[in-house]
Order: C-alpha cells, then structure tokens, then sequence
C-alpha cells in the first residue's frame, strides 16, 4: 500500500481567462503547489511529485502565465499567496477523497474549499471525481477533470500512466482546445484510463488560445496546380473566410485571426507562371541545326 500512496497523487490546477471583442486572449497568473511525503523516506520530509511538478511549470510557461510555486504550504500559506486572478493552480499531493487534499508531512488533510475558485481545476487524485456533491473539488470550477477509483488494482494500468496523461491532457490545452477536447485527447493517447479519469461541468471552457498562425495552404504551387491540396488547412490556429486559389504568377493571401480577438496574421499563396512554348524555341531550333 506505500507503493500506491506514492503514485496515488493528487493534483490540482485551474485556470481562469479573460477575454474581450478587441483584446487578444489572456491568461492570469499560475499557483503550483507541491506537497511533501514520509511514504517514500519514513525518516525524512521529501517532495516525492517533482516530475509532475515540472509538468505544471512548464505549461505555465508555455502558455506566458507568471507563475507561484509553493512546496509542502500550510493552509494559511495557499490562501495568502494565491494570486488575485488565479489562472493555473496545480497541486500535487495525496488525495484523500473528493472533499480533501494532503499537502504537509504531518498528514493533515485541508478542505478543497481551501483552493481558489477558477475557471479549470486538474483534481487528480484516486478518488477526487467520485462524487460532485457541494464542497467537493467540483465545485471550485467550472471545468473539473480528476479520477475516481485509481487505487483499485484493477485500475493499475491507468495509474502507471498518469504523468503521460497529465503531459497529454496539458499539450491540448496548450494547442487551443476546450477542457472537454483536451480531455478526450488524453484519454484517446491513455486508453486504460477509459472510466478512470472523469470530468465534471462545462466541458466548452477554454485555457488559452495561441497567437494566430497560418495554414499549410500558404505555400508556393506549381504552375500546372489548379486548387488548394486534399486535407490542407488556412489556418494552423485561428479561422480565416478563405481565399480563391491563385491564377498563374498571382498570389492570394487571407487573414488568419484569433476567434477571441486579439492576434491576426496575413497569410499568401502563390502560384507559379510557367513557360510559354515560345520559350523552349531557341533550344528547338538549335537542335534542328545539328
């Protein structure tokens, strides 16, 4: 049973987003909290989640979110330093059901109310998404993914998984989906956590949209092309209205832009003239001669 409270965590992180018709999407601040552990040392305090950690770290960065990291906090120490506008909120640690979270050595469990409220919350923990009652880690979003269950050994396979289903379920938030297509994603890549790993509210909620960024369909096309490739795209984030395809020696270009506001990009085609038989003549006539 130590082994399985060592890889039976909890972590927590939320994310709350503001955006407007002529601003581009923004994110808040993150608050990573790493909790400590005797079960891997019984003599000593350590923090036994660090990769997982790390995991968080890195999402924050990527998506430009200034960051908090606080390791074994006491209660006091989240409420006082969590950020006004708390945008990624991870906590890593032992669950202890779907109402409570260890994060200190002397084993005192905190009430999930304790977390800010925010617009995601990652509750995984063994038994965090059992139960959606009032005061439970689903009430502190309004899109919550966690587990319920994993400790059961017949849930092992999804267990052994959950750092890969983290970094999964994170990279889709990163690329601009909602919480409910990033969730599907993870569990697409982590089958074993099929019935595992839940999620709970309004699965349209969206982290993070990436700066506007052309399509595959921007390229330079041989004169003999007459339309746009099968399974090319305008935009590789962002929408666009489109454009026609380039006549010969012409360019067509359309503007890639966030859905939310905020970031746009031109985005050109261009379509190569070719050779007239005309000139192909000199090389004709001089071989006429010989």
């Amino acid at each position: 049973m130590k082994l399985k409270s060592v890889f039976c965590v909890f972590f927590f992180l939320a994310t709350s987003f503001c955006y407007g018709v002529a601003e581009a999407f923004q994110t808040g601040d993150s608050f990573i909290i790493s909790s400590t552990s005797r079960d891997i040392d019984p003599d000593m305090c350590l923090e036994g989640w660090i990769a997982y950690r790390q995991e968080a770290e890195l999402f924050a960065d990527r998506i430009g979110s200034a960051r908090t990291t606080l390791i074994n906090p006491s209660e006091q120490t989240i409420v006082s330093s969590a950020p006004v506008n708390s945008a990624f909120v991870f906590n890593v640690g032992h669950s202890a059901g779907p109402r409570k979270f260890i994060a200190e050595c002397d084993g005192s469990a905190l009430l999930a109310t304790v977390l800010p409220m925010s617009d995601m919350l990652f509750a995984s923990g063994c038994d965090t998404l059992c139960s959606t009652d009032v005061g439970t880690f689903s009430t502190r979003a309004k899109a919550t993914v966690g587990f319920c269950d994993l400790a059961n050994p017949i849930n092992d396979p999804c267990l052994q998984k959950t750092l890969p289903l983290e970094r999964s379920f994170l990279e889709g938030l990163v690329q601009g989906m909602t919480v409910g297509d990033a969730f599907q994603g993870a569990l697409l890549e982590n089958p074993e956590c099929q019935g595992v790993f839940l999620m709970a509210g309004d699965p349209t909620v969206k982290l993070y949209a990436p700066p506007a960024e052309c399509g595959s369909r921007a390229t330079e096309y041989f004169h003999t092309a007459t339309d746009w490739p099968t399974g090319s795209g305008w935009c590789k984030f962002g929408s666009s209205e489109g454009a026609s395809f380039p006549n010969k020696g012409e360019t067509s270009s359309w503007t890639c832009a966030e859905s939310e506001g905020g970031t746009s990009v031109q985005c050109p085609a261009s379509r190569g003239v070719g050779k007239s038989v005309l000139s192909y003549m000199p090389v004709i006539l001089s071989a006429g001669k010989k």
